[in-house]
């Protein structure tokens, strides 16, 4: 029995050990399986007999870990174990990087066409960036002796593609082609955005003049415009030029070149392609920058302030307001024979708006004499205060042929009341688009913009329109054109909170001399001409002088003379 049992015992053993040689197995021992005998020390005298330190053994105890297969603890257990290469993956290709390695010096695939960098190009106007300004010339190329198809049919070859430097290049900072401006200000591209959409939304509005037709009967010319979003459409010429204050309202006095995307350079001197109905060619309608215009031009003694000037002549009224710009820019009156701007040099009102404008020209660069530093002619201003008035509308409204223009500022003046003032600024710059440039419409868009509590791009519009017509510097507007009370009263302090801002202290106190201006509140100018004259440069130095001579009613001062305070 004892040597049964024994027996017995022996064969329990062997099956009890062939029962744990399972999981003794799925203890994965890396090595001789002490590789955690080391010491965790960072200097220590050394390791136990029979460790050697491996680079191979630590790379496979590190994938151990891991991948999950470390016994002890030492790894995240999943139920299921992660294969060794789970983790190992292919690199992305370089083909992109390679392609605009390549292109680097290729002006036409490098530049301007990928879509990522028309957002770029979008968002660098956006935020007053720089954008790209080292190209020039047309994207398109050909070969000697080709020419290139315009749409006007009766001119079929518009540009000769003769020379062999046609295309996209790069050029030199003293290129002629790239000395001018970079992009068109009075564009309604050109303006804070906010999102891809409305950036579309807007180009999708802006028209491109495709041909222009002449009804045979009438002798009317119209234009034929296409856009994504408005369709091909027949509007007036009228209605595509800028607005020019040193001409009268008369129709057809602008030309259009029928081969430009940009209407309002030249006249269409050929072709009669088709007849053309006369349904939506009435007047346009009156707005309070036309009103204004014809109070300025009686006060200056003009019996007709609509009629035209003889051909050759420049007018009184035009004359004050060439010199109030001239003064606006530092240039001193004694230039005004050098530039050609005097009766006698009969001059043309284009030529003289164009000569004022120029902002390369050397004569306008600030007078460095303090003796030869101009200043505001009171006469002047004061029929610029007289002509103001108050404005209880910026476009009529009885119109009986709405035009997209006519549409837009009606809207939008609707909208402001509504104290919508995002959707009344975006209905201000559709209206121009309609009408580049338009006082009316730069007015309202900056109202909206003040409610809307832009207050930045208010006061950049603010005073870029002070600046290229400072004759509205008088104009005063109607309640429903401002934003309402209630946000009157929250935007007032905030605007006095920034006039010691180092970085925005101009523009609080041009919006809240301005503000106080339309409220009648000359505390409120005072303060923000001061802190314009505190925080600003030269030019708004200049500015700050013409707006205290028009709001306050007083002489303005020249040189270093302070703000008169008439309270």
């Amino acid at each position: 029995m004892t040597h049964q049992h024994v027996r017995y015992l022996r064969t329990l053993g062997l099956l009890l050990a062939a029962g744990l040689v399972p999981a003794a197995s799925a203890q994965n021992a890396v090595g001789n399986g002490r590789a955690l005998d080391n010491r965790l020390q960072v200097i220590h005298p050394g390791a136990p007999a029979g460790i050697t330190n491996s680079f191979s053994r630590e790379l496979i105890f590190r994938e151990a870990i891991v991948t999950g297969n470390a016994p002890g603890g030492f790894s995240f257990r999943g139920e299921t174990l992660p294969s060794a290469f789970e983790f190992r993956g292919e690199l992305g290709e370089d083909a992109l990087f390679a392609y605009r390695r390549d292109s680097l010096y290729s002006g036409l695939s490098n530049r301007g066409i990928r879509g990522t960098e028309a957002l770029q190009y979008q968002f660098a106007l956006s935020v007053g960036g720089q954008i790209p300004q080292s190209l020039a010339g047309p994207i398109s190329f050909g070969r000697a002796g080709a020419v290139e198809r315009g749409p006007d049919p009766t001119r079929p070859f518009d540009r000769d593609l003769t020379q062999p430097a046609q295309g996209i290049r790069h050029a030199n900072p003293t290129d002629e082609e790239l000395m001018m401006d970079a992009v068109d200000l009075s564009s309604p591209l050109v303006q804070p955005v906010r999102s891809v959409s409305s950036f579309t939304a807007n180009r999708g509005l802006q028209p491109t003049l495709v041909g222009i037709m002449q009804n045979r009967q009438t002798q009317q010319t119209s234009g034929q415009t296409a856009s994504p979003l408005l369709g091909v459409q027949i509007v007036p010429v009228d209605t595509l030029r800028n607005p020019d204050p040193f001409r009268a309202n008369t129709a057809n006095t602008n030309r259009v070149n029928p081969g430009s995307a940009n209407p309002g350079l030249v006249a269409p001197t050929q072709g009669q392609p088709a007849p053309l109905s006369t349904d939506g060619t009435g007047p346009q309608a009156r707005t309070a920058y036309d009103d204004m215009m014809d109070r300025f031009r009686s006060a200056s003694g003009a019996a007709d302030p609509n009629a035209a000037p003889p051909a050759g002549t420049t007018p009184d009224w035009a004359r004050d307001l060439i010199d109030l710009r001239r003064t606006l820019r530092g240039l001193p009156s004694s230039t005004a024979t050098a530039m050609g701007l005097t009766p006698e040099a009969a001059a043309d009102p284009d030529e003289i708006a164009s000569a004022a404008g120029r902002r390369d020209d050397p004569l306008l660069r600030p007078a460095t004499d303090p003796d030869a530093v101009p200043t505001f002619d009171a006469e002047v201003l004061r029929r610029v205060r007289e002509a103001g008035g108050m404005a209880n509308t910026l476009i009529a409204a009885d119109i009986p042929n709405l035009d997209m223009y006519t549409a837009h500022m009606q809207s939008g003046e609707q909208l402001l009341s509504q104290k919508r003032y995002f959707d009344a600024e975006e209905r201000f710059i559709s209206a121009m688009s309609s009408r580049p440039g338009d006082v009316n419409a730069q007015i309202g868009r900056t109202h909206a913009q003040i409610g809307a509590g832009l207050y930045l791009s208010a006061a950049l519009n603010v005073r870029q329109l002070l600046i290229t017509n400072p004759e509205i510097s008088g104009m005063r507007f109607a309640p429903k054109l401002l934003p309402e009370q209630a946000r009157l009263d929250e935007i007032l302090p905030a605007l006095r909170d920034g006039l010691t801002s180092l970085t925005s202290g101009s523009d609080s106190g041009l919006l809240l001399a301005y503000l106080g201006h339309q409220l009648d509140r000359p505390q409120d100018i005072r303060e923000g001409l001061a802190a314009l004259r505190e925080h600003g440069d030269e030019a708004e130095q200049r500015l700050a002088d013409l707006l205290q001579g028009v709001w306050l009613d007083a002489a303005a001062p020249t040189g270093d003379d302070s703000p008169a305070d008439d309270g």
